[in-house]
């Protein structure tokens, strides 16, 4: 669902048209909705802009779980622009984690530096080891 109008934030509470911008699987959705507007979207209050989300109750009040936001600006003959000066893909919007992301672990530049082992030498034939058998002197057997 999309809806335009001018943006009106009080505090860490925003509204489009009188009804209250969120963000939803938030703990706190109001004052996280306010941070995406101005933070991730870069709106702010007085701006008119197209607000795209769910729309839900918080409460008494009806609320719009914000997914993206754009300004939208009056064209020459004083009409608005619904299009999207920017918008924000889902995986960007997604809450972040406290923890920072995990880093690549670095290449080991002297695996590609390391000489090869050199080859093992041939093994004999096993006719060279019968034949040193064959001139050793035998014992004699007892009759």
């Amino acid at each position: 669902m999309q809806r335009s109008g001018v943006l009106h934030i009080e505090g860490m509470e925003s509204r489009l048209d009188n009804i209250l911008l969120a963000r939803q699987g938030s703990t706190n959705p109001v004052g996280e909705g306010t941070k995406f507007l101005e933070v991730t979207c870069r709106v702010g209050d007085g701006d008119t802009v197209t607000v795209e989300g769910i729309t839900d109750k918080i409460g008494r009040d009806d609320v719009i779980y914000v997914r993206n936001a754009w300004r939208i600006e009056p064209a020459p003959n004083g009409e608005t622009s619904a299009e999207p000066a920017a918008t924000v893909a889902p995986a960007a919007i997604a809450p972040q984690s406290a923890r920072p992301a995990k880093k690549a672990p670095a290449k080991n530049v002297s695996l590609a530096t390391k000489k090869a082992a050199p080859k093992k030498a041939a093994a004999k034939p096993l006719a060279a080891k019968s034949s040193s058998l064959a001139s050793k002197p035998q014992p004699k057997k007892n009759k």
